[in-house]
């Protein structure tokens, strides 16, 4: 994968899955969520359709997924996944984080504000 990680541990662990496997994460969240609850995840794109698969083998149905494109003309790196214990609908969406002038966007400006403290 090419997310770097950090050498703070406690954010390494927060931010990677080095120590949990997909599998551990979503039999664990069908243990720990109520029946009407939702597991959220963002992981690396690449990585979509494994987590998407092992998620629906533990019974989760995807509601949303969120795409999230670096700049325009570019792959996806990141997905952002919500899952249920229920049947729905799927909704699909695309986020991108710099226009074509490298600034950031209003939408990713607007999702990450609470987090970055410059936007």
């Amino acid at each position: 994968m090419d997310s770097l990680k950090t050498s703070d541990p406690q954010l390494a662990v927060a931010r990677h899955n080095g120590s949990m496997t997909f599998d551990q994460l979503i039999r664990g969240s069908v243990k720990l969520l109520k029946d009407t609850g939702r597991l959220s995840v963002i992981i690396p794109s690449e990585s979509f359709d494994e987590f998407r698969e092992t998620a629906r083998l533990g019974g989760f149905y995807l509601h949303q997924q969120c795409k999230v494109i670096s700049k325009p003309g570019k792959p996806a790196v990141r997905v952002l996944l919500e899952f249920s214990l229920f049947k729905g609908y799927t909704e699909s969406s695309e986020i991108l984080i710099k226009d074509d002038q490298g600034q950031f966007t209003h939408q990713f400006k607007k999702l990450t504000c609470s987090f970055y403290l410059n936007f």
